[in-house]
């Protein structure tokens, strides 16, 4: 038995794995020596492990629950079709989902070994982020180069259990048996998995006009927005984290940058700006609240504010736990830089 066979046959089993731990990585910092270093090299794991169950499951999982694809989806599956792009994607894919394991073992080894790794993390996303700039013909980098898990994944059947479907030989596209539309049970009813496959289809429009091409000052903003990571790096090194330039300065290009795609006479998006544009300058914005917990702000303003409410909710019933976490999670977001990155 393959693998695949295997994610395929025991899919809901494997959802609920993957639930149970991932919930164990948030309780488990501060709970024991190096916890912190556990946690996340299992949180990590889970999330290349959960695309590539994915990439597996989610053939099967438009049959057995079918439903219109989201823009996002649609998008990224498209871009994802191009060979080169495919494997920076999973590139930068990975260095992102083990950014902060990488710091957390360097900064093990010694301070010099932290800012090292820090510096070659931060250069190999920008790299990675720029090529796929270039080969997705100048479009906004999106929050995530990889389809969303848009799918129950407890409630998929084996796969084996059904054999409902088989593949052309010559179009090379998959449809539903004859046998199978006179199967029914109380959870899955092929005739109606038939109708819906049929009805949910795909818009017309091209995946890839769901993002324009950008030129001119929101092509400078989309530079601006990649490089601004490393250049806030490079100006703590430079400055000190107890300076407000590194802060100023990080912040100023995120909002020129988001300021490009607007129409600052009206105050709303430019005409040219589609809407998963929009949605992306959306999570773009949500992402401003780490510079609550960012230096010297967060020390002078967020930390004891934090430790305010840990020491006044520590005492309650029932909220207690969430003085726990802000003070399992404080040396975290203190020492560990990717973090608060947020990008």
């Amino acid at each position: 038995m393959t693998y695949q066979h295997f994610v395929s046959s025991q899919a809901h089993t494997i959802g609920s794995v993957e639930s149970t731990l991932r919930s164990i990585c948030y309780i488990l910092p501060g709970r024991f020596k190096d916890a912190e270093i556990l946690s996340e090299s299992v949180y990590s794991s889970l999330k290349l492990i959960g695309h590539y169950h994915d990439s597996i499951l989610a053939p099967e999982a438009i049959r057995q629950q079918p439903h219109a694809p989201t823009s996002f989806n649609r998008y990224t599956k498209a871009l994802l079709k191009g060979f080169f792009y495919k494997k920076i994607a999973y590139l930068l894919t990975a260095i992102r989902a083990f950014s902060v394991v990488m710091e957390m073992f360097a900064a093990k080894r010694s301070k010099e070994m932290h800012e090292k790794v820090t510096m070659f993390i931060e250069v190999s996303r920008l790299i990675c982020r720029l090529v796929l700039l270039k080969l997705s013909k100048f479009k906004m980098i999106l929050h995530s180069q990889l389809p969303d898990r848009d799918y129950d994944i407890t409630k998929l059947q084996p796969q084996s259990e059904q054999e409902l479907s088989w593949t052309g030989k010559r179009t090379a596209k998959e449809h539903l048996s004859v046998d199978a539309m006179y199967k029914d049970n109380a959870d899955f009813n092929p005739s109606m998995q038939y109708l819906l496959s049929k009805a949910m289809v795909e818009p017309s429009e091209d995946p890839l006009n769901l993002t324009s091409e950008l030129t001119g000052n929101r092509l400078f903003g989309e530079y601006l927005y990649i490089f601004r990571p490393l250049a806030y790096l490079l100006a703590i090194r430079y400055y000190g984290k107890s300076s407000y330039k590194p802060w100023l300065l990080s912040l100023l290009l995120e909002v020129y940058s988001i300021s490009t795609s607007y129409d600052l006479k009206s105050l709303s998006f430019k005409e040219d700006v589609k809407l998963l544009e929009q949605e992306e300058i959306g999570k773009r914005m949500s992402l401003w609240i780490y510079y609550l917990l960012r230096n010297p702000v967060y020390d002078t303003i967020a930390k004891p504010r934090l430790a305010g409410l840990a020491e006044w909710t520590s005492t309650k019933p029932l909220i207690s736990i969430i003085g726990s976490v802000i003070n399992d999670y404080t040396p975290l977001w203190e020492n560990y830089h990717f973090y608060t990155t947020g990008f």
